[in-house]
């Protein structure tokens, strides 16, 4: 039987798009009529941090999902007129998925090897 890894506590895990799932914050919902991979929270909320600051998350805040299909890393090397750089290949790709944009945040851009701690 397969195990099952719950959201944490607030989040929920309804959230899907191209293959991969992610935890959004409850209250988050797709954004009507629009691209799949693009959530809304329609009230926004507020945390409180460890130094009692506290943080507002405006109404009508969205999260994008872009799942790229996969490309051999030579095939991106080769591309974008004979660039070989493959860094710079990446900023390209960047700056055109994201024009126009004032605030972005790239959470995980890379595989990763999750190890769980059992003690």
């Amino acid at each position: 039987e397969n195990l099952r890894t719950l959201p944490f506590k607030g989040y929920e895990d309804c959230f899907d798009h191209g293959g991969y799932s992610v935890w959004l914050k409850s209250g988050f919902c797709r954004r009507p009529g629009g691209d799949p991979g693009r959530f809304m929270h329609p009230h926004g909320w507020q945390v409180t941090l460890k130094d009692g600051s506290k943080v507002s998350v405006p109404a009508d805040i969205e999260v994008t999902l872009h799942v790229a299909t996969a490309v051999e890393c030579q095939e991106l090397e080769a591309s974008l007129d004979g660039q070989d750089d493959l860094k710079t290949v990446a900023q390209a790709y960047l700056s055109e998925l994201l024009p126009g944009l004032d605030q972005f945040y790239i959470m995980v851009n890379n595989e990763y090897l999750k190890k769980m701690n059992r003690t």
